[in-house]
């Protein structure tokens, strides 16, 4: 009785109202915390992800993978600095915490080793022009991964734009030349690593090879 008296006073209500809200948003957020036990943390690159990928990862996040991101055109600057395939598989495992499954996003980024035209942006994807360079480096890739990675995600997105106003785009051949190049990085892939998954790459909203 003396509750619902307390509850006749607008102030104490308003009080009361909010103090029901408070425990509902942190009940929400204790279920939201369960319900991500299973998740993906996500890198841009290796190298931002020094500050990020700890043991407790897994802990303040519940994430279970950890996609780690390298574009042939950084594997290919790796290679030529060290001589050595096994240095690229450190510089992706290298942050990458014990208790979390790695899942390597492999782009086909690499200015130096496409047919671009001599007025393509710096940035947009080409076809490798030289292809079995390019599955030889993926093949090696796996390899030296063999034991550590066993997720492949091959290129991401082709069918974004980077930059809609200067129509800088991530992928600029053809649909029939992503797909040889992605099964070119399967096969070698596959060959190197058999227990290997391959994963490709989703695309962005609605595609724009389909207008």
């Amino acid at each position: 009785m003396e509750g619902a008296k307390m509850l006749r006073n607008p102030k104490q209500k308003i009080t009361f109202i909010c103090a029901l809200l408070i425990l509902v948003i942190f009940t929400n957020q204790q279920s939201f915390s369960l319900e991500t036990l299973v998740g993906t943390a996500y890198a841009a690159s290796v190298g931002s992800i020094y500050h990020k990928a700890t043991n407790t990862l897994q802990e303040y996040t519940g994430a279970r993978t950890l996609r780690v991101y390298l574009t042939w055109a950084e594997a290919d600057s790796i290679y030529r600095a060290t001589g050595s395939w096994q240095a690229i598989a450190d510089s992706v495992m290298a942050n990458v915490p014990s208790n979390i499954e790695p899942l390597l996003l492999l782009n086909f980024w690499n200015p130096l080793k496409m047919d671009k035209p001599q007025n393509a942006k710096f940035t947009d994807v080409y076809r490798a022009r030289d292809l079995q360079g390019f599955r030889h480096s993926c093949y090696k890739l796996a390899y030296e991964l063999r034991g550590k990675v066993r997720y492949f995600i091959l290129h991401n997105e082709p069918n974004l734009f980077w930059n809609p106003d200067s129509g800088s785009r991530n992928w600029r051949n053809s649909i029939e030349d992503f797909a040889i190049q992605c099964t070119a990085a399967a096969q070698a892939i596959k060959q190197a690593n058999p227990d290997a998954y391959i994963i490709y790459g989703s695309f962005a909203g609605i595609s724009h090879w389909a207008n």
